[in-house]
């Protein structure tokens, strides 16, 4: 084919024109909105509040300077928007609602980016990963609204003299034949700063949350674990849940004290390691039950449900000292794989999926010169910082954009259960097929571990461990003390074999049409699963 005709069938056909000075600007005050004028090119700037908008090489970086309490800046593009265009956006963090693709809704928040698809392009507009401020846009059809939340805690941050690098945007405009999967794909690579991935691909056992197992029995599942990954290529993980710790019931407080039944927890680990598994290990690194710590921790009343303990503010210094102290002893007692959770709620106090409307009123970090989201970015890169050579760092319940470059495993889905009169696994399903694009881009995207309870039924457990084992993404399953049948067994080593080799990412192949696809393309086979049919009691 002809040159000219190549460029013909690649060309672009851009709706989103917006790697420009935007048309308006406004900034939330304490005091109330005001609207920012241009001053010179890019420069926008009204009450001491200035913000550049700079064009740069494929991208627009955006500066704020302020010696006003600022809460949130609000950048309009005027465009007419074409009509017939279907949207993905992401979420903040995990997928409290199922992701798919919509219609046009001006009212619709869209974290971090968006993709826009028109029956032949595939659009996509986003901020980078590493934003200094919670970013969301709006579509509507007069053109697209980009917020900026850059409050700390409840309240104004007060930079100072420093200038506040806010957020770099970024355009993908779609190829004609392009498929939107692929487009999405190509678009993630663009988002990333600064990915953190591990050597190998991760896979392997999760204890179940708050089981409370004496190492007689973890030892015996780390032991049929190993067992089941006899024909693998790299080693499995076994990773314990919050139940190895003393007094700790589900969701509930954590600390280095380890329950009486478990042992010595370095000794544990060195008996799985000798297992040849590798020890894992789950912490809630910002939660304490020690009084002395109360110094440094974050008002309980701005909970809307307190939780069981203290949340330790992350930016003060003693604060950082403990986390590297707990980190550091749990990799000095042998364990290889720290996942730690529950971050965004211990520190916004809520679990609400949108930390704009997630906390009370009133409350301020110890430094007020940061963002909430620098807090967070921050408090990622410290935990990264304190993780050893050769270890991983696995987070659930954090902001995926801020933790990348920092974590090498980022959880992208609520957790089985979320809505289980459809399947224990909808929202893993859901995750994976819209959100699976950021594996390997930006972070090793992990989705749920197939769920071997009792209550649910093996034939839906069955097909989600097929494609989960097949997708490329890590693989975890988890099970309590109830013996496997023969069909489980067999089911398990061959996923745990799959699992464990470098494969293609999974595709969805009728993500435009369902918010749970059931079929996909896993390598160069097409397969289809049925999520629905298999009739069980959620409640059993």
């Amino acid at each position: 084919m002809p040159e000219c005709a190549n460029a013909i069938l690649g060309a672009s056909m851009p709706p989103f024109e917006i790697l420009r000075p935007p048309d308006q600007v406004s900034a939330l005050l304490e005091r109330g909105a005001i609207s920012l004028g241009p001053s010179v090119e890019g420069r926008f700037a009204a009450g001491g509040v200035e913000l550049d908008a700079i064009p740069g090489e494929g991208l627009l970086a955006l500066r704020l300077r302020t010696n006003a309490p600022i809460l949130f800046l609000r950048l309009r593009w005027q465009e007419r928007i074409p009509e017939g265009l279907r949207y993905l956006g992401d979420t903040w963090g995990l997928a409290y609602e199922p992701l798919e693709w919509r219609c046009l809704a001006p009212e619709r928040a869209l974290p971090w980016y968006f993709l826009s698809y028109d029956g032949q392009h595939t659009h996509a507009v986003g901020v980078k990963t590493g934003a200094s401020a919670f970013c969301h846009w709006h579509v509507d059809p007069f053109g697209v609204t980009l917020w900026l939340d850059v409050r700390n805690g409840a309240g104004p941050v007060h930079p100072g003299d420093r200038e506040l690098p806010l957020a770099e945007v970024v355009v993908r405009p779609g190829k004609v034949w392009e498929l939107p999967f692929q487009a999405a794909r190509r678009f993630a690579t663009l988002l990333d700063n600064d990915r953190l991935l591990p050597e190998q691909p991760v896979y392997g056992w999760n204890v179940a949350h708050g089981a409370r197992l004496g190492p007689q029995a973890l030892l015996e599942q780390a032991q049929l674990v190993a067992d089941l990954s006899e024909n693998t290529v790299n080693r499995p993980f076994f990773v314990l849940g919050e139940g190895w710790q003393q007094g700790a019931p589900v969701r509930g407080t954590v600390g280095m004290h380890p329950a009486p039944e478990l042992g010595d927890p370095g000794a544990l680990a060195h008996e799985i390691a000798d297992r040849d598994c590798r020890p894992g290990l789950w912490l809630r690194p910002l939660l304490s039950a020690e009084a002395d710590h109360a110094a440094w921790a974050l008002p309980a009343q701005r909970f809307t449900s307190a939780p069981i303990g203290r949340v330790l503010d992350p930016t003060h210094p003693a604060t950082i000292e403990i986390m590297r102290r707990d980190l550091a002893r749990a990799l000095d007692w042998g364990f290889e794989l720290i996942r730690v959770d529950l971050t965004t709620t211990d520190l916004l106090g809520a679990w609400s999926p949108y930390p704009s409307h997630s906390t009370e009123e009133g409350w301020r970090f110890r430094d007020r010169s940061l963002t909430t989201a620098e807090v967070l970015r921050n408090l990622y890169a410290c935990l990264h910082d304190a993780i050893a050579d050769g270890a991983l760092l696995a987070a659930s319940n954090t902001l995926g954009h801020l933790t990348a470059g920092h974590v090498h495993l980022q959880h992208i889905s609520l957790g089985a259960g979320r809505e289980p009169r459809v399947h224990p696994h909808i929202a893993g399903i859901n995750a994976l097929g819209f959100r699976g694009f950021h594996h390997g881009a930006l972070y090793a995207a992990e989705s749920d571990a197939v769920s071997l309870h009792p209550r649910f039924p093996w034939t839906l457990a069955e097909q989600w461990l097929r494609l989960l084992a097949a997708s490329g993404t890590p693989c975890f399953v988890e099970a309590g003390q109830d013996p496997l049948s023969d069909a489980q067994l067999r089911a398990l080593r061959s996923a745990f074999s799959q699992a464990s080799r470098q494969l293609t990412l999974a595709e969805p192949l009728d993500w435009l049409a369902t918010t749970g696809p059931g079929r996909w393309k896993l390598g160069n086979e097409t397969v289809s699963f049925d999520w629905y049919s298999a009739a069980y009691d959620p409640l059993a």
